[in-house]
């Protein structure tokens, strides 16, 4: 009985989606939310080893390429410590949520290892040997946590040695 609803529904997707586009309001030529536009664009544009931190990374995880990883923005309002999460887990590129206002706001200044991409949403990469020093702070630390982890490369390197 499974494999006959599969075979139907494999045969008449294109109506289905149709069907579903109607009833949902979805004007004719409409291709994809925000999300999966920024899947796309990240498969074409990221490289492969990318670490992308977003509001909502289950969401962004779906559409974007399996080899590109996704982080959760932590809820603290100290963006030292975002960029700190961010550093630690090898964050290379960030998407803004109006969610976290001091964040959105840090990465619009466009200070120095900050730059904006030509994305269909705000994506910003970080280069993190130019972040300014006592940027970037881990939870319950004072000191700017590359100075922890010696080289700026050393999130990169965590990362790898935890197969993340």
């Amino acid at each position: 009985a499974t494999a006959a609803l599969v075979a139907l529904a494999a045969l008449r997707a294109p109506e289905l989606i149709a069907w579903q586009q109607t009833q949902a309001g979805v004007k004719p030529g409409f291709r994809g939310t925000p999300t999966e536009r920024l899947g796309t664009w990240i498969a074409r544009t990221l490289p492969a080893n990318a670490v992308v931190m977003d509001r909502q990374p289950w969401e962004l995880r779906f559409y974007a390429p399996s080899s590109v990883k996704t982080v959760a923005i932590p809820y603290v309002d100290d963006v030292r410590t975002t960029l700190g999460i961010a550093y630690w887990y090898g964050v290379t590129h960030i998407v803004p949520d109006p969610a976290r206002p001091e964040l959105t706001a840090y990465l619009e200044r466009l200070g120095p290892g900050v730059s904006r991409l030509a994305a269909p949403v705000p994506v910003y990469a970080i280069d993190w040997s130019a972040i300014p020093h006592g940027d970037v702070v881990l939870p319950h630390q004072t000191t700017d946590a590359r100075d922890d982890f010696g080289a700026a490369t050393a999130a990169d390197e965590r990362g790898a040695s935890r197969g993340s």
